[in-house]
């Protein structure tokens, strides 16, 4: 309640509102988002997470009826992912839609540690669960016949069965759980991330731009919204929910040259570059002021 009464204050000192919203805060605050609009204020909606598209086609009528009257008023809706701005343009008939991104604070700037390791090194780095796709790297390095694979450093919390199950597993080695000060460190060490998600709200993976920005190659599934971030220029992507999928992306990174792999890395930094918080943050208030000017 008191969250409404400071926001209806707010208001009244304001031209432009904008919400930023999990799935809980569509239901808590769009009603009061379209008081706003009621108000004659400026609405502008921000959805947090890649999953919205699901929330929205999983719930009830009221939450449906609730996101199309906010899509409808509001000014400007800003989203996660080209492929959210895809799905509900079309639900909606609406063209309001920008893209706003998950971003990382990039301004570190620290890169791989070698060019040139005579042995390329390999990481998954994230949650240890089946829908981040922890099973198809298990299922593929189970099978006879996978000597001339790397070896795949495993990091991150999550299911203990897994984590057990990785532990008797020849070239997969779990290494434990990385302290969020110290992630880009550890991504330094490394050449590739191994990223073979299944999840189904995947968005864009903050760890793939944080390894990219690092110089590491990305070997992906191309799942949902990940080919938005991960291009054939700078990655190499796999079909999802396939062991021997991956193994063809492995088994085509281990054949890249020094050269094809540098390539690859100095791109992987460069397109990474478009997901720093410093580009969306000044993004963000360009696209407000001219909402805030023009509508």
């Amino acid at each position: 309640v008191m969250d409404y009464v400071k926001i209806i204050y707010l208001a009244f000192q304001s031209r432009t509102i904008g919400f930023h919203l999990t799935a809980r805060g569509v239901y808590v605050y769009g009603p009061l988002m379209l008081l706003m609009v009621l108000l004659g204020k400026k609405v502008i909606f921000r959805k947090f997470a890649g999953s919205f598209d699901l929330e929205y086609t999983s719930r009830g009528w009221y939450y449906k009826y609730l996101v199309g009257a906010i899509f409808k008023y509001s000014n400007l809706v800003l989203l996660e992912t080209q492929h959210l701005i895809n799905f509900f343009e079309d639900e909606f008939s609406v063209s309001k839609i920008k893209l706003f991104s998950n971003h990382r604070d990039l301004t570190v700037g620290k890169v791989r540690e070698s060019s040139q390791r005579s042995i390329r090194k390999y990481l998954y780095l994230g949650l240890v669960d089946e829908a981040k796709g922890l099973d198809i790297i298990i299922d593929l390095f189970s099978q006879e016949g996978v000597e001339g694979l790397p070896d795949i450093d495993i990091y991150g919390h999550g299911d203990k069965n897994i984590i057990d199950q990785i532990s008797t597993i020849p070239k997969l080695n779990y290494a434990g759980v990385v302290s969020n000060d110290l992630v880009m460190d550890k991504l330094c060490e490394y050449d590739f991330i191994v990223f073979p998600t299944k999840h189904k709200g995947e968005g864009i993976p903050g760890v793939l731009i944080e390894s990219m920005s690092c110089g590491l190659v990305p070997i992906a599934s191309s799942w949902r919204s990940v080919p938005e971030i991960v291009k054939d220029t700078c990655g190499i992507l796999f079909a999802p929910n396939s062991s021997r999928e991956l193994m063809c992306a492995l088994d085509e990174a281990r054949e890249l040259s020094n050269a094809e792999f540098n390539v690859l890395s100095y791109e992987s930094i460069e397109r990474s570059k478009m997901y720093s918080s410093e580009y969306w943050v000044s993004k963000y208030f360009n696209t407000v002021s001219y909402t805030h000017l023009t509508l």
